[in-house]
């Protein structure tokens, strides 16, 4: 659903506790509810990264380590393609999945063809594949490429899921509460806006909170 930041940020600065209805951005200014509004779509991309993510079919290069270019970030990997034809489905290559990054297996079934054994993750972009791949193999992989929106303006369009905007007014609130951080109040609202936000994006309520200086 295609939204301008403006109806979300006027939403939740009427939210703001001692914030009077139809004053909207006395306690903050349209320029700090823009970026809480950036800050939250970052915050989203990193904490449940399927959200804002796109299907893309990559090759490989020779060897074992392998930076996806264009991809801020890989979320899954799924089918692979060796010299055309299909090769294997590797298990889930869930970027949470603590079992991910001691590797999952992928095998194919021809001994005589190149096979991908094994392939984990290095980092956001980059993937471990084993055995490495040989110069004369031409080998694809279908991955779930994360990345993350954001509004140069409070008028631009930007794409987010209709259930996920509440989850977006919450860490909103979080990040202006976050602000004046030394208000016991305001820590205490702050913190319970993560949590009802965590819970919205389905991930629990025990995820570290992220700094609203990031």
């Amino acid at each position: 659903m295609n939204i301008t930041p403006i109806s979300v940020m006027t939403r939740v600065s009427d939210r703001l506790s001692d914030q009077e209805i139809d004053y909207e951005f006395e306690l903050y200014t349209k320029r700090q509810t823009l970026s809480a509004f950036n800050w939250a779509l970052a915050t989203i991309s990193q904490v449940a990264p399927q959200i804002f993510s796109e299907p893309k079919r990559v090759t490989l290069q020779a060897g074992s380590v392998q930076k996806i270019d264009g991809c801020e970030r890989v979320v899954s990997g799924t089918d692979i393609y060796v010299n055309g034809e299909y090769a294997s489905t590797p298990d889930s290559m869930e970027r949470l999945n603590p079992h991910l990054r001691r590797g999952r297996k992928c095998l194919s079934d021809d001994p005589e063809k190149y096979r991908v054994q094994y392939m984990s993750f290095a980092g956001d972009n980059t993937l471990n594949v084993y055995p490495p791949i040989p110069d004369d193999a031409d080998v694809e992989l279908d991955i779930l490429c994360a990345f993350t929106p954001q509004a140069e303006s409070d008028s631009a369009f930007v794409d987010v899921p209709t259930n996920v905007i509440p989850a977006l007014e919450e860490l909103m609130l979080y990040y202006l509460y976050d602000i004046d951080s030394e208000s016991v109040p305001n820590r205490s609202r702050s913190a319970t806006h993560w949590e009802v936000a965590m819970t919205l994006l389905g991930v629990g309520k025990n995820v570290p909170r992220r700094s609203s200086e990031v």
